[in-house]
């Protein structure tokens, strides 16, 4: 894998929806709503509207992902957006815990040795592909950084409806609680 905190040279006009999407979880912050649920189809720019948010909410942010491509999208796209952020990454050989923005291998900062050097105080957490949240790795980093906004993205909400309702009628773990929030069909998708 290349260095992964480059910034790449170009700059990007966010569509009118992303901008929409960052408004309305800015809103649900407002409200209360401390784990909203983003949910878009692949190729609408989740990534996109994260890093936007990141920006507006301003604090430090940790972004969690589970592959590698993602962990660099993540980073190329908050460079896109901002290209002055600084921004650590923790991933195998990688080890930028103190940064202001976190972009976080799962399966490297779940390790105990990691997890216990990270400065849990982030205002904002993303987990990409949300899906995976009640996983032992994830559930053992979001316990760690306990009370801050989260933000949770899927490219389906029925991922989440069908896989999660693993425990059958019995409540929803509070961390785990969320309002999801889908904008309005993007005409580019729908093909008109």
């Amino acid at each position: 894998m290349p260095a992964v905190a480059t910034a790449p040279l170009l700059r990007l006009t966010p569509r009118p929806y992303q901008h929409e999407a960052v408004a309305a979880l800015l809103a649900a912050a407002a409200r209360g709503v401390h784990r909203p649920l983003l949910v878009l189809p692949t190729g609408t720019g989740k990534t996109i509207i994260f890093a936007l948010l990141v920006k507006r909410h301003g604090g430090r942010a940790l972004i969690l992902a589970h592959r590698d491509e993602l962990i660099q999208q993540a980073v190329d796209k908050l460079h896109l957006v901002d290209p002055t952020l600084p921004l650590g990454v923790v991933q195998a050989a990688h080890d930028e815990l103190t940064a202001p923005t976190v972009v976080a291998s799962v399966q490297t900062l779940s390790r105990r040795p990691r997890l216990v050097r990270l400065v849990p105080d982030f205002q904002t957490i993303v987990i990409d592909e949300a899906h995976h949240a009640p996983a032992p790795t994830y559930r053992r980093i979001l316990e760690y950084c306990c009370a801050c906004h989260r933000v949770y993205l899927l490219r389906e909400y029925r991922r989440w409806q069908h896989r999660y309702w693993w425990n059958w009628g019995q409540e929803i773990p509070e961390d785990l609680r969320f309002e999801p929030y889908t904008p309005p069909v993007c005409p580019w998708i729908a093909g008109a």
